[in-house]
């Protein structure tokens, strides 16, 4: 996808916040006399141009004082510390400022948390021999990131999709490197991109006319329905129908399922496979047994004493701490000799505690799941009622 440069978008909306919130103590704050630039355009100015300019930062990440440096946290990349752009670029030379910032607290005694704080500077520059400095008089704590942008995306007019799509360029360059950050704007970034896309869907000709413009907007945007319904036309012609194809199977990796076309995830869950991470998709009832020997480690160990044992196998009840031989009696009690063994048997090894453990997921014929840790159950999963997907 195309960036779009949303520096404009981002101040102007800053400023209406600033016009509109005042009261707020957490949004960035007008003061007279200072111009709100960006931090590409603090980097920008030369020392022969930039010298004595007042100037106001904002949302920056708040790191901690040495010694007259204020210190900006960068955040990670790669499991790796980042410099921030303007390391080295700001000092303080007020005491009182810097025994604040030194314990924590911003000009107002606000708390200030370490690598999550955002904050607003206010500083004078100073030309010096390594270049232009940012002499800070003021500091001030902000909102989150999250509150920044959804005031900026609570902006942008109806239809504006151009916007839309640059505010979401802007918020992902804003985050990049922090985690947190990055976690808690995936919401908005979703719904900036469903916006945009909608509202350029609805824009694109009808078929069976639209039919280049639908391909290409359903290849860029990834658009499973959309290329879909292109293929199903009854009034597009064969070869846009086998380009639409062709889209669907080779560029998204979509597949037909009951006369369907569905995506890749969707596809996947269709045939009982589940996402599991860096293992890639797996067998459902394979990642059920893996979940099962992550819960078992954190449960105190069942002892069955062999009366006891028997008893719940007479009586057609399963227990934690059976063995094979009195489940399957239990189940044979309970639901007949049909129900005795298992329809799927999914089997891993796995090392505990420094001893080969084999452990076992039984599917009943009955929908009912038992898990086994060297032939002794650890724990049993009902099948689902009528109405529900699923029990224990």
């Amino acid at each position: 996808m195309a960036r779009h440069s949303a520096a404009p978008l981002l101040l102007a909306a800053l400023a209406a916040t600033i016009a509109v919130a005042r009261g707020q103590d957490l949004t960035p704050s007008e003061k007279p006399g200072f111009e709100l630039v960006s931090v590409e355009e603090f980097r920008s100015l030369r020392p022969d141009q930039g010298d004595r300019k007042r100037l106001s930062l904002v949302y920056l990440k708040f790191n901690k004082v040495f010694r007259t440096e204020l210190k900006l946290d960068g955040g990670r990349r790669d499991g790796r510390a980042v410099y921030h752009p303007l390391a080295g670029r700001l000092h303080v030379q007020d005491r009182e400022l810097l025994q604040q910032l030194g314990a924590n607290r911003d000009s107002a005694g606000q708390r200030l948390t370490p690598k999550r704080s955002n904050i607003q500077v206010f500083g004078v520059t100073r030309a010096t021999a390594r270049g232009l400095m940012l002499v800070v008089s003021e500091v001030r704590l902000l909102d989150s990131q999250l509150d920044r942008f959804s005031r900026a995306h609570e902006a942008l007019a109806d239809g504006d999709f151009a916007s839309r799509r640059a505010l979401a360029d802007q918020i992902e360059e804003a985050v990049a490197t922090y985690e947190d950050d990055v976690e808690a704007v995936r919401p908005l970034l979703a719904r900036l991109s469903d916006e945009a896309r909608a509202g350029e869907r609805a824009q694109l000709p009808p078929l069976p006319a639209g039919v280049d413009a639908r391909l290409a907007f359903g290849k860029r945007q990834r658009d499973v329905a959309l290329l879909a319904e292109l293929w199903a036309h009854p009034e597009v012609g064969e070869d846009a129908r086998r380009a639409a194809e062709a889209a669907l199977r080779d560029d998204l990796g979509a597949r037909r399922r009951g006369g369907q076309w569905l995506s890749r995830d969707a596809f996947m869950t269709a045939i009982g496979f589940v996402d599991g991470g860096a293992a890639g998709w797996i067998p459902e009832p394979l990642a059920a047994l893996q979940a099962e020997i992550v819960a078992d480690a954190r449960r105190e160990k069942v002892l069955v004493l062999p009366n006891i044992a028997q008893q719940a196998a007479a009586q057609g009840k399963l227990l934690p701490g059976l063995q094979k031989i009195f489940a399957v009696a239990a189940m044979k009690k309970a639901h007949g000799a049909h129900a005795c063994f298992p329809t799927r048997v999914e089997r891993t090894e796995v090392t505990q505690k420094g001893a080969q453990v084999t452990w076992e997921l039984w599917v009943m014929p009955t929908g009912h799941r038992l898990f086994f840790r060297d032939g002794v159950m650890t724990s049993h999963v009902d099948p689902p009622a009528a109405g529900e997907e699923g029990g224990r």
